[in-house]
């Protein structure tokens, strides 16, 4: 994830672009969650959707898996 956060937005291709990633993490009777967050300056304003991706696909999986780990 943090390599795609670096190769595809336009912040990884311009000299000086920033990506940011915050991690925190909270304890709360007993219960421990972790909190990532991943900032970037060179967005083309788009946002981050979840792609289907294929069996044989070399990109895609990022949010996907994201999405499977996380909990709201």
């Amino acid at each position: 994830m943090d390599v795609t956060a670096l190769d595809e937005p336009a912040s990884g291709r311009e000299p000086y672009g920033s990506v940011t990633v915050c991690v925190a993490l909270s304890k709360d009777h007993g219960d421990s969650t972790v909190h990532v967050e991943v900032i970037d300056d060179g967005s083309d304003g788009s946002l981050p959707f979840v792609r289907a991706a294929t069996t044989d696909s070399d990109s895609g999986r990022g949010l996907f898996m994201v999405e499977l780990l996380s909990a709201r």
